[in-house]
């Protein structure tokens, strides 16, 4: 090696390091994942959620039987 490119490796060699500092991961919300909602309901709520399935399961099998 010539002297020039001797030298230039030991400058680089005696440059200092570089300080990598670590940043916080940010949470990206794409359109591909939904995001996850926890949904809390009263009983009321459950109540009448559950009556109206009832009710149209209800209605749905009197229609099976008027048919047959």
């Amino acid at each position: 090696m010539t002297e020039e490119v001797q030298q230039n490796l030991a400058e680089v060699d005696s440059a200092p390091a570089p300080t990598v500092t670590a940043t916080p991961e940010t949470e990206v919300q794409t359109s591909e994942t939904p995001e996850v909602v926890s949904k809390t309901f009263t009983q009321e709520e459950l109540d009448a959620a559950i009556g109206k399935r009832l009710a149209r399961e209800q209605r749905k099998w009197e229609r099976e039987q008027t048919q047959r």
